[in-house]
């Protein structure tokens, strides 16, 4: 259980507004830091099995014709999904560029999985993949609306 403050009948409104303040900014990087945690976990295991076991990357997704270029999106997806699991495991601050970046890449990620597997060029494990990183775009949209900076 999360202990709360209590704000006396007295004090002042704008002790109470920075109160307030206080307790939004902490959920907001909590928030961050959880969405960090979580993408990143799964950025790693998604680079890390097209990067270990290309054979089972591709008896799911099917198989690929140029491996060099799904090597090359799951080291960037590794490097990604580190750099949000070593700030988020430290509880560290998780900035809007980070916040940007991870988004960013998710959603180009989402756009290419989901309308390619729906054409038929790429397998449907892709569309899932696409749905997962539409979430994540979401979520660093809705962390990005609340108060943190400033």
């Amino acid at each position: 259980m999360i202990p709360t403050q209590r704000v006396p009948d007295g004090m002042e409104l704008a002790a109470k507004e920075r109160m307030a303040d206080t307790t939004a900014r902490r959920k907001t990087r909590n928030t961050r830091i959880i969405l960090a945690c979580v993408q990143g976990a799964y950025d790693i295991a998604g680079g890390g099995w097209a990067l270990l076991n290309m054979r089972g990357f591709e008896a799911v997704t099917g198989p690929k014709h140029d491996d060099w270029l799904v090597r090359t999106v799951a080291g960037i997806l590794l490097v990604l999904g580190a750099v949000l699991l070593h700030d988020a495991l430290r509880r560290r601050y998780i900035g809007s560029s980070l916040g940007i970046m991870a988004g960013g890449i998710s959603g180009v990620l989402a756009l290419v999985a989901i309308t390619a597997s729906l054409m038929g060029t790429i397998s449907w494990p892709y569309f899932l993949d696409g749905l997962i990183h539409a979430s994540f775009v979401i979520g660093w949209l809705l962390a990005a609306r609340s108060p943190l900076e400033g």
